[in-house]
């Protein structure tokens, strides 16, 4: 601290003790900056930590299970063989019901006491699954015919499967973009594929192109999808972290047991949620509690249980309170109940009772918290009760959100290997196959056998193959 002038007057005097007041203020926040910084790596470290000592002992169970193996064989009981329990059908893998090749197998040589071998019987016969890989290159041949009227000359046109003139095939372009949007590999490893184990060159930009090309064909199939999810009761909607061209943006879905909807827009707002479920939509949409979606009606707008299950269980995890504890095992309690009440026939007001009563028994210990997070998290469940507690009055309501997190999933690995997208048509182009892909697969059909037969459609001029196995 700086000595003050011999002859300070009392107007010096307090400016510079306002001045030293100031520099405390600005050195004090700079402080709470580092200690804030410090604490949440250390919240970081315990939850790691507490993972690691989860997963030691787990490999502790698993030792302690193999010493009493051990133990039980050395003691002579019989050692308990691998698979199901004897008397039970088995598990394995069905075997292949027709044959294509035919190997005959002999032992060859003579026999041991110096006698010819000769064949009399089928001894066993054991049937292989192999994967043939062969490229097969087809010449298409355009007649020219000549009318016998006119005299025109006329040029057969080539068969509408192809899709214009390619150079590769509508089932290998089919096996392409089923690796790209519903495998999530990257386009360098898919030309790499082609390439090595195919025998078939496809570059990576020729890919691109290729399914740029394709999924421009196929947005009536993504605008059947859109339109059949507004016309759906119930949707699950969140979204998860993307890449565009280096810079945040945010990968939504919209869900339900029948389809997958995916969009990507550089920010997480009502805009992008919007483009998914537009304002007019009147149905249920099951979310998490984003702040994005409270315009939502609270009667149409159930909120996931798994949220708040997943923040209760870290935060115990963590801190190893026995009071926060049991926040954890209250909203497990309610969970149990309202699975409970969802099970019985409606209406039961005696299962309805009782999770209404474990529902309120878990805002009193919510007060009684000694975390802050679990204090704040209690009242807004008890602020937004109506949202949490539709799953009680609607079995269409779902509990959580794990299906559009379990859609979601996928993006994951494209994200990080890939780095998203590197533009908004290629946000586009992406997010659209994936609607396609994901559709596909909860109908039971595949890119493989549906693509050939969009691209004959839209040359054909015909309606586009629905993705759906019967009409809304």
């Amino acid at each position: 601290m700086p000595n003050p002038p011999a002859t300070e007057t009392d107007a010096e005097k307090i400016a510079r003790l306002e001045r030293m007041l100031a520099d405390r203020d600005v050195a004090i926040a700079e402080l709470g900056k580092v200690v804030a910084d410090l604490s949440h790596q250390l919240e970081e470290w315990k939850r790691g930590h507490r993972v690691r000592d989860h997963r030691r002992r787990s490999k502790e169970k698993k030792a302690a299970r193999a010493a009493k193996v051990a133990a039980a064989v050395a003691a002579g009981e019989p050692e308990r063989k691998s698979g199901r329990a004897e008397g039970h059908p088995g598990a394995g893998r069905p075997g292949p019901t027709h044959v294509d090749r035919t190997v005959t197998c002999r032992a060859g040589g003579a026999c041991a006491c110096g006698g010819a071998r000769a064949d009399v019987g089928i001894g066993r016969r054991h049937r292989v699954e192999e994967l043939v890989i062969t490229v097969e290159v087809t010449e298409y041949q355009c007649m020219l015919e000549l009318c016998d009227g006119c005299g025109a000359v006329t040029e057969a046109p080539l068969p509408p499967e192809l899709g214009g003139a390619p150079k590769i095939g509508p089932h290998a372009q089919a096996v392409a973009m089923a690796l790209r949007f519903d495998v999530g590999v990257p386009v360098s490893a898919i030309s790499r594929v082609f390439g090595e184990i195919f025998s078939l060159p496809f570059s990576p930009g020729g890919l691109s192109q290729m399914f740029e090309r394709n999924v421009a064909k196929l947005e009536p199939a993504t605008a059947e999808v859109h339109n059949r999810l507004l016309m759906e009761p119930v949707i699950v909607v969140d979204e998860t972290g993307w890449w565009q061209d280096g810079k945040r943006a945010w990968l939504s879905a919209a869900v339900t047991p029948e389809l997958s909807f995916f969009h990507i827009a550089p920010h997480r707002d009502r805009e992008a949620f919007e483009a998914v479920v537009p304002s007019w939509y009147p149905g249920i949409v099951a979310t998490d509690a984003y702040v994005v979606y409270d315009h939502l009606p609270e009667t149409r707008h159930p909120q996931c249980w798994a949220h708040p299950l997943r923040t209760a269980r870290d935060i115990a995890e963590i801190h190893g309170d026995a009071t926060d504890a049991a926040m954890h095992d209250h909203i497990g309690a309610f969970i149990g109940a309202a699975k409970a009440h969802r099970e019985v026939e409606w209406p039961s007001p005696t299962t309805h009772a009782n999770a209404l009563a474990s529902f309120e028994a878990m805002l009193v210990v919510a007060r009684a918290a000694k975390h802050e997070k679990l204090v704040t998290l209690g009242a807004r469940l008890d602020r937004q009760r109506i949202r949490y507690l539709l799953c009680l009055d609607d079995k269409r309501v779902p509990l959580t959100t794990n299906q559009v997190e379990r859609d979601l999933r996928g993006g994951i690995p494209v994200r990080k290997l890939s780095f998203g997208t590197r533009n908004p048509r290629g946000s586009l182009q992406w997010a659209e196959g994936v609607t396609i892909a994901k559709t596909l697969k909860k109908q039971r059909k595949h890119l493989v056998s549906y693509i050939p037969r969009a691209l004959a459609a839209v040359e054909l001029g015909t309606p586009m193959p629905s993705l759906f196995a019967s009409p809304h």
